[in-house]
Parts: C-alpha cells; sequence; structure tokens
C-alpha cells in the first residue's frame, strides 16, 4: 500500500488536495491526520530526524521526493493545510 502511495503517480499531484485524495483514496486518510497532529508539536525535531536520515532514505526512495519531506514538517502552516486538505477529502469521501 505505501508503495503505491509513494509511486512515481502519486508524487505527480499538482497541489496538496490531490495528494491528499490520493490518501483518503488508499485508506490512509485517517492515519495521515493522525501523524501530522502528531507531528505538529515535534515539527523541528522531525524535520531534523527527516535531515539525518537522508542517507538512508535515499537509498530507498527518490532523492527529490526524500528532500521535500523536511521542508514540509519546518512549515507549521503546511501542516495545518495538509491536515486540512486531508480532513475535507475524507468528508467527501463519506458522503
Amino acid at each position: 500500500m505505501f508503495r503505491k502511495i509513494f509511486s512515481g503517480e502519486s508524487w505527480k499531484a499538482e497541489s496538496d488536495e490531490d495528494f491528499a485524495s490520493n490518501l483518503v483514496d488508499n485508506g490512509l486518510g485517517v492515519p495521515s491526520v493522525f501523524l501530522l497532529e502528531l507531528a505538529k508539536p515535534l515539527n523541528v525535531l522531525a524535520s531534523s530526524a527527516f535531515t539525518v536520515l537522508s542517507p538512508v532514505g535515499h537509498l530507498f526512495f527518490d532523492r527529490e521526493k526524500w528532500d521535500v519531506v523536511p521542508d514540509f514538517f519546518s512549515d507549521r502552516k503546511r501542516i495545518e493545510d495538509m491536515i486540512n486538505s486531508i480532513e475535507k477529502e475524507l468528508a467527501a469521501h463519506e458522503s
């Protein structure tokens, strides 16, 4: 399932809404919101952890894709926007 989410097709999303839609369609909407809410107070630690783990991450994921992650976690507003996008997609998916 994670391989499908992180495949090239999912990462070609134009916006956060497209990526949120991919997460919800693959059944990862609720776990994603949970993990993002968990990471909000620890965003500096999460960003630093992904930076430190980048040599290992580059072995399993594409470099450009991996290097976007620390930038994402370093911006609290972006995390909140992603949570809102996922919750909006979850509400639309349930209707």
